[in-house]
């Protein structure tokens, strides 16, 4: 099977979804089919709520936020990747620690960040293109955002 990712890609249910959200429920961004929507996407993933937010630049803002640090707090992710990751750590004024990335998987190199793990307060990781990075062994020493929208 081949996936462009870069291609959107819809069918009936979709069209009608839309059609229905602009017809009755006069939402695009909140309301009933976005709260629903938040719900079985927690029940599906096995945690206790989730919340939708404009975008992943905006979720990794409040992700950042939510630690409660100080600005100067150096924070680790990937040197090539999406804005959506580096955007909020420079916005919060903390200090980015550029990790590279590797070719195979198109994410951060895991082995680089250990080693580097001892200089930073957190991390945000976003898995590439869906590829799943290994932060197991980061969340031993740090806390780690998971930047998951390509991966969802």
């Amino acid at each position: 099977m081949n996936i462009d990712f870069a291609r959107a890609e819809w069918d009936r249910d979709e069209i009608e979804a839309v059609n229905k959200t602009l017809s009755e429920k006069r939402w695009l961004a909140s309301g009933p089919e976005n709260e629903a929507f938040e719900k079985e996407f927690a029940e599906y993933i096995g945690v206790g709520h989730a919340v939708t937010c404009n975008s992943g630049s905006g979720a990794n803002l409040l992700s950042l936020t939510a630690l409660r640090k100080k600005p100067g707090m150096k924070v680790m992710s990937g040197a090539a990747g999406f804005p959506a990751t580096v955007g909020p750590i420079l916005h919060l004024r903390f200090k980015p620690v550029l990790i590279d990335y590797r070719l195979e998987t198109h994410n951060l190199d895991t082995l680089e960040a250990l080693d580097k793990i001892s200089e930073v307060d957190a991390a945000i990781v976003a898995h590439s293109l869906g590829n799943p990075v290994d932060i197991l062994p980061l969340k031993t020493f740090v806390p780690v955002i998971e930047d998951c929208c390509e991966a969802v």
